[in-house]
C-alpha cells in the first residue's frame, strides 16, 4: 500500500515535529508546500529524506482558503499510477486510526474512494460519522480533511 501526504504550511516550526513523526511512519512520500515561513520550517522539512518542499503561491490573491483548495484539488492527480491512497492536510492536521494500513486497505476492497468531513455539519455529527468508520480526530473539526484513493475522484457533498 502507497500512501503519498501534500500538506500546506506558514510558520510551523512549533508542531512541524509532530507532524514528520506521525506521517514519515506509513508515507511513502510527503509533499509539502510553504508560503515563505521565516521561522525555521523551511530549515526543518528540508533536512528530511521523505519531505519534498514546494513553494506555495497564492492563486487567488485575496484568499488563502481558496488557493489551498486550488493546491489540494490539483496535487493529488501527479499521485496517479503511484499511490493507492493520498491524504490532504495541513501541517497540524493528523489523520489518525489504529491501524491505518490494514484499514485502507479493507477500505480499498469495498471500493471506498474517499473520507471527508463535511465543512457544514456540525462537529458532533462529524465525530459520529468519523468514529463510526474508527477514525479519531486529533485536532478540532474546523476544516475539510481529504484522504483519497488514487485514480478516484469521490464526490463530496459542499455547502
Amino acid at each position: 500500500m502507497h500512501v503519498h501526504v501534500y500538506a500546506v504550511c506558514w510558520n510551523e516550526s512549533r508542531v512541524v515535529g509532530f507532524f514528520l513523526r506521525h506521517y514519515e511512519e506509513f508515507a511513502d512520500r510527503i509533499v509539502v508546500y510553504d508560503e515563505d515561513s521565516d521561522d525555521g520550517t523551511r530549515d526543518i522539512l528540508q533536512t528530511h529524506p521523505k519531505i519534498e518542499l514546494r513553494q506555495f503561491i497564492r492563486t487567488v490573491p485575496d484568499s488563502l482558503e481558496l488557493s489551498k483548495k486550488a493546491v489540494h484539488d490539483h496535487c493529488w492527480k501527479e499521485a496517479r499510477g503511484s499511490a493507492d491512497w493520498v491524504i490532504l492536510v495541513d501541517i497540524d492536521e493528523h489523520v489518525y486510526h489504529p491501524n491505518l494500513d490494514a484499514h485502507l486497505v479493507a477500505q480499498s476492497k469495498e471500493r471506498v474512494s474517499g473520507h471527508r468531513p463535511a465543512q457544514c455539519r456540525v462537529q458532533a455529527e462529524l465525530e459520529r460519522v468519523l468514529n463510526s468508520r474508527s477514525w479519531r480526530l486529533t485536532t478540532p473539526v474546523r476544516k475539510a480533511t481529504a484522504v483519497i484513493r488514487n485514480g478516484i475522484r469521490a464526490v463530496w457533498h459542499r455547502c
